[in-house]
């Protein structure tokens, strides 16, 4: 009786209370399932597999490496889903592989890249930078503009910058866009107190279309990329604490739930580039990056591309806003024979 007065007072101390607990209980069931995630990550051996990718300083031990043995962050998108499909929203369709950069990785890509063709790498900070003419700076006050923009627009709080990528004017792909610092990965890296799953790797293979992959790198570096706010969504779910969290909801999830995490670190995130890939089945004919700025900018059209109409693939007649030239196909990559995981979509 007590349970269900105080619940129906959302004042009340008592109510406060129940609410913590439901909220521990939620968390506890969650954490049971990424160890879940975790056990079978080691079963694969990812952390052996991908001994060489590099992870920074850990800063509980300056003198060691960050998850050098741990295999839970390395997961893909299909491992964590196949363990968290509780807690991942239907509407959520994010997708994506972390070991393409195995050498001789004998089938464990999530694509074939062979039927991939990719696109010349576009450089994250000089899309940001040359938005606001940082370039016709001289070279002693460039380096200092180039540190307030990045940081300025790529805020350290989740829910203030977002990383909007449009494809063929059909699929809209929207992740919130985080600067971390080295705590903030090794706490990801852990299972305790965390309401999110990150993976980290040097390069990461997104879905963004039908047969187009979107390539995010950082060369001997890293970004992260991951699902947000999954313990807050099922508990809200379970409890109808909102009727916008219900699993079944028609919002668009995947704007609250995809996360992006880069180095906070100017030299690094420097290194932070994206490149698009097609198969013979697929083309690009146009392209829109926009970086949201919840604060102050609004939505900036960092690359905007399109090509005419009956191009089959990326050429020269490509016009975009920051750049004359077209993206033109570089070599295709070589790896495994996979077949492509069938994912819905989430169109525009």
């Amino acid at each position: 009786t007590c349970l269900l007065a105080c619940s129906s007072d959302a004042n009340s101390d008592c109510y406060c209370d129940i609410k913590r607990i439901l909220m521990k209980e939620t968390q506890k069931s969650f954490e049971e399932d990424v160890r879940g995630v975790k056990n079978e990550a080691n079963d694969l051996h990812l952390a052996k597999q991908t001994k060489h990718y590099t992870f920074g300083k850990d800063p509980q031990r300056s003198s060691g490496n960050l998850g050098v043995r741990k295999s839970l962050h390395r997961a893909c998108s299909d491992l964590l889903r196949k363990h968290l499909s509780n807690w991942i929203p239907l509407n959520c369709t994010l997708q994506f592989c972390t070991l393409s950069n195995v050498e001789n990785n004998g089938g464990i890509c999530c694509y074939d890249l062979q039927r991939y063709q990719w696109s010349e790498p576009l450089n994250l900070v000089s899309l940001i930078t040359g938005m606001f003419g940082v370039d016709a700076v001289s070279d002693n006050k460039k380096e200092k503009w180039n540190k307030v923009l990045t940081r300025y627009l790529i805020d350290e709080r989740t829910s203030n910058c977002k990383l909007q990528v449009v494809v063929n004017d059909e699929y809209t792909n929207d992740y919130y866009l985080k600067r971390v610092k080295q705590d903030r990965v090794s706490k990801s890296m852990d299972i305790a107190q965390n309401q999110y799953r990150m993976s980290y790797a040097p390069r990461i293979l997104v879905e963004v279309g039908d047969e187009i992959l979107m390539s995010i790198s950082c060369p001997d570096n890293f970004v992260g990329l991951g699902f947000w706010d999954l313990v807050k969504w099922r508990h809200a779910a379970d409890h109808n604490e909102d009727p916008k969290s219900k699993k079944n909801d028609d919002d668009d999830s995947q704007k609250l739930h995809a996360m992006l995490h880069i180095c906070e670190d100017l030299e690094v995130m420097k290194k932070v580039e994206i490149a698009f890939g097609t198969t013979a089945n697929s083309a690009l004919h146009s392209l829109k990056i926009n970086v949201i700025n919840i604060k102050d900018f609004g939505c900036l059209t960092l690359y905007e591309m399109e090509t005419q109409p009956n191009d089959p693939h990326i050429s020269n007649t490509t016009s975009n806003t920051n750049n004359t030239d077209s993206i033109p196909k570089r070599e295709r990559s070589p790896d495994n024979d996979d077949d492509l995981p069938a994912t819905k979509l989430q169109k525009k």
